[in-house]
C-alpha cells in the first residue's frame, strides 16, 4: 500500500490569498491528487486482481485438496486391500502353520512315546542280554564241568574197559573152568544111572528094586554089579513127585546096556512091584549143567539138536542142523 505524505492535510487547505506560488502549488496538487487517485485506482485494481488470484488459487487448492484426497482415499483402499489379501494369506498361512505345528507336536509326541518304548524295550533288552549273559556264562561253566567230568568219564571208561577185559578174560577162564569142572563131575557119573518116577515107600529096598528093573528089561545083572543105590533130592523139587533114584554099576558097559534096554520098552510102576502106572523113566545121570543144556535145546530145537552124549568126554556133541528135529 501507499502512504500519503505527511504534509498531505496542508494540501486540502487552500489560502485566501492566491499568488502564483500559489497555483503551482494548486497545480501540484492537483497532478500529485490525480496521480493519487490513479494510484488508488490501480491499487484497487491490484486488489480485485489479488482477490481473482486468491480466489482462483483457493479453487487450485481446493481441486487438489479434493484430489489429493481422493488419491489418499483409494491408496488408503489400495492398502486396505493389500493389507486385507496380505493378512488374508498371513493368516492361511499361519493355520497351515499353525496345523504343521500341530503336526509337528503330534509327531513328537509320538515320536517321544516310541523313543520312551524302545528305551524300555532296549532296557528290556539289556535285562534279557544280561541275563542271557549269565545263563551262557552258567552254560559254559556247566560245559566245562561238563568237559572234566567227560574227561574223567573218559579216564574212568579207559578203566573200565581194562576191567572189562579182565572181567572177559575172567569170565572165559570161569567158562573153562566151569567146562572143565562139569565134565570132571560127568565123567564122575559116568557110571550112574539116574532112575526117575517110582514111587517112594518107607519099607523099601532100592537094590532089590534095581534088580527088578533089570530084570524085567532083560539085563542079566548080579547085586555085586550095584556099587551103590540111593534116593537123592533134586535141586528143583516138585510137591507129590517121588524123590530120584541114583544107581551107581561096577562098569560103564553094564550101565549102557541097562540104559539102552530100558529105552526101548516102555517101565511103570507095576512092572517094579510097586503100585499104580505111573511111568518111570532111565536117563543117564547128568550134572546140573548138563539138565539145563538139554532142557533149553528141548525147549527150542531151530536151534541145536542132540545127537549123541560123549562116552569118553562125558558131555554133549550137538551140531547145527538145517531143519531141527524134536528130541524125545
Amino acid at each position: 500500500m501507499l502512504r500519503s505524505p505527511s504534509d498531505s492535510k496542508q494540501l486540502h487547505h487552500s489560502s485566501p490569498d492566491l499568488t502564483v506560488k500559489d497555483n503551482k502549488e494548486l497545480k501540484q496538487t492537483i497532478e500529485l491528487d490525480s496521480v493519487l487517485l490513479r494510484k488508488r485506482k490501480h491499487d484497487d485494481d491490484f486488489n480485485d486482481s489479488f482477490k481473482s488470484f486468491t480466489e482462483e488459487i483457493k479453487k487450485t487448492l481446493c481441486n487438489w485438496k479434493s484430489e489429493i484426497v481422493t488419491d489418499i482415499a483409494q491408496i488408503n483402499n489400495n492398502l486396505n486391500n493389500v493389507i486385507k489379501n496380505d493378512l488374508a494369506k498371513l493368516n492361511e498361512t499361519s493355520s497351515v502353520l499353525r496345523t504343521d505345528i500341530n503336526n509337528m507336536h503330534k509327531e513328537f509326541l509320538e515320536m517321544n512315546n516310541a523313543v520312551r518304548k524302545i528305551d524300555v524295550k532296549q532296557k528290556e533288552m539289556i535285562c534279557d542280554i544280561t541275563s542271557l549273559q549269565h545263563s551262557v556264562q552258567f552254560t559254559s561253566d556247566q560245559q566245562d564241568d561238563c568237559n572234566k567230568k567227560l574227561d574223567s568219564i573218559t579216564i574212568n571208561m579207559k578203566k573200565i574197559d581194562l576191567i572189562e577185559n579182565e572181567l572177559e578174560e575172567i569170565k572165559k577162564e570161569n567158562r573153562v573152568l566151569k567146562q572143565d569142572l562139569n565134565a570132571k563131575d560127568q565123567m564122575e557119573r559116568m557110571m550112574n544111572l539116574e532112575i526117575i518116577g517110582v514111587p517112594e515107600s518107607k519099607t523099601e529096598n532100592i537094590t532089590d528094586m534095581v534088580m527088578k528093573l533089570a530084570q524085567f528089561v532083560g539085563e542079566d545083572l548080579s547085586p555085586n554089579d550095584v556099587i551103590h543105590a540111593n534116593r537123592i533130592t533134586p535141586r528143583i523139587a516138585v510137591q507129590g513127585r517121588p524123590r530120584v533114584i541114583i544107581v551107581k554099576l561096577r562098569t560103564r558097559l553094564l550101565k549102557d546096556n541097562m540104559l539102552s534096554r530100558s529105552r526101548k520098552i516102555r517101565i511103570t510102576a507095576r512092572d517094579l512091584g510097586m503100585p499104580g502106572d505111573s511111568p518111570v523113566y532111565v536117563n543117564e545121570h547128568l550134572t546140573f549143567y548138563n539138565k539145563q543144556l538139554l532142557k533149553n535145546v528141548k525147549i527150542r530145537p531151530e536151534l541145536n539138536s542132540i545127537n549123541t552124549f560123549g562116552q569118553k568126554t562125558g558131555g554133549f556133541t550137538s551140531r547145527r542142523t538145517t531143519k531141527a528135529q524134536p528130541s524125545k
